[in-house]
């Protein structure tokens, strides 16, 4: 399979919603874009898993009269600075809070301008509309964190995915689907010089040079036996970055869904919403084994408490009254009758196998959700620190996952990588890259005619191996212990498995074993790295749960964990993280004595 060369200004890796706006951004700016998507632009990944989107703050002033007075406020000395206005003080922490005091501070007051000021003025400009009332108002649940839909809760994302989609292809912008980047070519100066690209539905590879790259890949891959993650999903991005020398931070802050379905294990990807539902004030009850309540969601004061359930479940398990594959119920019957069918979609689904969500709990499972970890970057220009690469979304690891926060970086990596690409020439790809590329889809698809013998594993099989490692040492209750077994294991698949895998077909088009096959190297990196830094953090902190350090502590772990790796060793190092405004409680504080630690 012969590459065939693709030259652009622009390559942004990942059609999402950080994707789409990028690409757009970036095409507004002048630049030539070429989109490359594993799946298909809008409908994939995790846009489309959106349930809502917060409602913009009521903040008076321009957007530029905005901009300008948080440059002068921040710029101010620390013992200078007036105290915040309570109102955004609040958001501000909450915010923190969410981010478990690991988020940058300035990043989180630059996006809720742009969300207020830019974001919602231009869905429905883009004729994306929010769920109103006969008065024509829209509609925003009982809450404290008011919020709007595009539909009923859960369809929110497809929604805007396919908006984003329908305004890509009325440009002139390239868009390469169902097409899976496996390789970043690299500079002479160590740059970014674009990517290699397998077309896997028509069996052609690429090799595409660009002035600037983006990767916009997300934060939700399928790396754990249970996940909200979908086939496409194996942390490509992540893995690409870590291998271009990018370092990756925070990704022991790991998120996991209490309440997702157990049965059938095909539909474990639907969620049974802990937060917030559209149109009241009820949410869900979580109820154990032996039918009692043990979790009245709405009793505590979060949005979304999905760590909370965590713990809640933990010691329903350890009491013996609950397990993590069964015996553990989200009760949706206090829920006002008719609402459930009005504002909710999952009713639909559990009608075919006998079940009135109305009328019965639902066996719940916890899943490996979104991480709260990704490619470092400087959040004013998300600029990596390797040249000529950028990220877009939560691939970047500074917040959680939310289709607002991925367009502002999607709108702000677009612009300068646009910039940038006019302003530098095309770079020149180290020679033999391309060849490395072609060589190993090469021997990839002739091992199916080699000999086969007992120790030869089909790609997927190796990825199963992989995902129960995870279920098994790093899901929520992780130990020091646990993580070495994880990393003992993860080496001895790299070393045994993964080099007798054998596709079982040589076709070069939809052949699922090759994009499997290249998917495995990526995961191991992943959860390697991630295994190490889970590790490296002695203590508790939101999602990230160490049974050995039951203890989250502000005094000496107030600060970030970054992954890199040197040939096939991961190192670590520390960051600090500058609490500009706002500042934690300190000292060490009871992980479970306290839901809101």
């Amino acid at each position: 399979m012969k590459a065939e060369r693709i030259e652009t200004d622009v390559l942004i890796i990942g059609g999402g919603a950080a994707g789409c706006t990028a690409a757009l951004e970036a095409r507004e700016h002048g630049a030539s874009v070429l989109m490359v998507v594993k799946g298909k632009t809008g409908r994939s990944g995790a846009t489309p898993l959106a349930s809502c989107m917060g409602a913009p703050a009521r903040i008076p002033g321009s957007y530029g009269l905005l901009k300008a007075m948080k440059k002068l406020y921040s710029g101010m000395p620390g013992a200078l600075r007036p105290p915040m206005p309570k109102g955004l003080a609040n958001s501000l922490k909450l915010a923190l809070e969410y981010h478990f005091w690991l988020g940058d501070q300035d990043y989180f007051i630059d996006l809720a301008m742009w969300i207020a000021k830019e974001f919602y003025p231009s869905l429905e400009r883009s004729g994306t509309y929010v769920l109103r009332d006969e008065a024509g108002v829209p509609e925003i649940p009982h809450s404290n964190f008011p919020y709007y839909v595009l539909h009923t809760h859960g369809l929110t994302g497809y929604l805007y995915g396919e908006s984003k989609r329908k305004e890509v292809l009325a440009t002139d912008i390239g868009m390469l689907e169902e097409v899976m980047v496996f390789s970043l070519l690299r500079g002479a100066g160590g740059e970014v010089a674009g990517a290699l690209a397998l077309d896997y539905l028509r069996g052609r590879l690429y090799e595409i040079v660009a002035k600037t790259t983006i990767l916009a890949t997300g934060h939700t891959n399928w790396l754990s036996r249970r996940s909200t993650g979908t086939r496409e999903m194996a942390a490509n991005g992540l893995a690409m970055a870590l291998g271009a020398g990018a370092g990756l931070q925070n990704l022991e802050i790991q998120w996991y869904h209490a309440s997702d379905m157990a049965y059938p294990e095909s539909w474990m990807r639907l969620h049974n919403y802990p937060n917030f539902l559209t149109g009241t004030k009820r949410r869900a009850v979580m109820v154990n084994a032996e039918g009692e309540p043990y979790m009245r969601i709405e009793d505590f004061h979060v949005n979304m408490p999905y760590t909370i359930q965590m713990k809640e479940l933990y010691q329903q398990v350890k009491a013996g009254k609950a397990g993590w594959e069964g015996g553990n119920f989200t009760d949706f019957r206090e829920v006002e009758p008719g609402l459930i069918e009005k504002f909710q979609y999952h009713w639909e689904f559990l009608e075919k196998i006998g079940i009135d969500m109305a009328k019965e709990p639902l066996e719940s499972s916890p899943t490996w959700h979104m991480s709260a970890g990704g490619v470092c970057a400087d959040l004013t220009t998300m600029r990596t620190t390797v040249p000529r690469l950028f990220i877009a979304g939560a691939v970047g690891g500074h917040m959680l996952g939310g289709v607002p926060l991925a367009a502002y970086d999607g709108a702000v990596a677009g612009a300068e990588a646009a910039r940038e690409a006019k302003r530098r020439g095309a770079p020149g790809p180290l020679p033999g890259q391309t060849g490395d590329g072609e060589n190993r889809l090469a021997t990839l698809l002739t091992a199916p005619s080699q000999e086969r013998n007992e120790r030869d594993v089909a790609p997927i099989q190796v990825k199963k191996r992989i995902r129960e490692v995870v279920w098994d040492h790093m899901m929520y209750e992780k130990s020091g212990q646990g993580l070495e077994t994880a990393l003992a294991a993860f080496a001895e698949i790299e070393a045994e498995m993964a080099p007798n895998m054998r596709l079982r077909t040589t076709t070069p088009r939809y052949n699922t074993d090759l994009i499997d096959a290249l998917d495995v190297q990526d995961m191991l990196d992943v959860c390697r790295a991630a295994a190490t830094a889970s590790l490296t953090r002695a203590e508790s902190r939101g999602p990230h749960f160490r049974a050995d350090f039951p203890f989250t502590d502000n005094d000496n772990w107030l600060k970030r964990i970054v992954v890199t790796r040197e040939g096939r060793e991961m190192r670590t190092r520390f960051e600090p993280v500058n609490q500009k405004y706002l500042k934690p409680r300190r000292g060490r504080l009871d992980y479970f004595g306290d839901p809101y630690v």
